[in-house]
């Protein structure tokens, strides 16, 4: 089969690409926690992504939920919102457990579902000096919705100034495109940041 003249990197703004992706794994990482943060959380959820490569990313969905001072007892999903965004997107309608924990079938229900995610440049590597790119698990949309819709969401978010570590003036000053990356290697972030989970090109 004969090579596609049409790019699977679609762009939107500067350094901000919307792709699809189909989930073939999701593993519940809560009670290990995620190397890159500093602090354990209440709840995190580790994807593997089908995304058309030779190669398997992954996008991690973490965060703390609300609780009642008095008890400590959940009240609502809090800086864990991302996850319910998750299972928003894939259509999946039911409820986690009472202490916050995901049930199995839940997880194994995002198998198979397909997601439209968003990448953002985030900085330089050390290595080389060329972009690296991020994940924006703030939310992730139906792979069947439009990727001009969850632009727009990002650039809403960014006007409120998250992520942070958007830094579309590093194109610029690096002298370098998306397209010079391979994508093989993962950038994990110094410090944890919600949303983010760094590659090193947009996939």
């Amino acid at each position: 089969m004969g090579l596609s003249t049409k790019s699977t990197n679609t762009q939107y703004g500067a350094g901000v690409f919307v792709n699809k992706a189909t989930i073939i794994g999701a593993t519940d990482m809560s009670a290990d926690g995620l190397s890159f943060l500093q602090s354990p959380v209440d709840v995190a959820i580790v994807l593997t992504l089908d995304i058309g490569k030779d190669f398997n990313p992954e996008m991690s969905f973490f965060g703390n939920y609300k609780r009642d001072e008095q008890n400590g007892l959940i009240v609502d999903w809090g800086g864990a919102f991302s996850i319910r965004n998750l299972f928003t997107a894939c259509g999946i309608d039911s409820e986690i457990n009472d202490d916050g924990s995901i049930p199995p079938e839940l997880l194994s229900q995002l198998v198979g579902k397909e997601i439209l995610r968003l990448q953002y440049v985030s900085g330089l590597r050390q290595k080389d000096d060329k972009p690296k790119y991020s994940d924006w698990t703030q939310t992730v949309l139906a792979g069947n919705d439009k990727p001009e819709k969850l632009a727009k969401l990002f650039e809403v978010s960014v006007a409120k100034g998250y992520p942070k570590n958007y830094s579309p003036e590093v194109l610029s000053s690096s002298g370098a495109s998306a397209s010079d990356d391979d994508g093989a290697d993962l950038a994990i972030p110094a410090a944890p940041v919600a949303e983010v989970a760094e590659e090193e090109a947009p996939f």
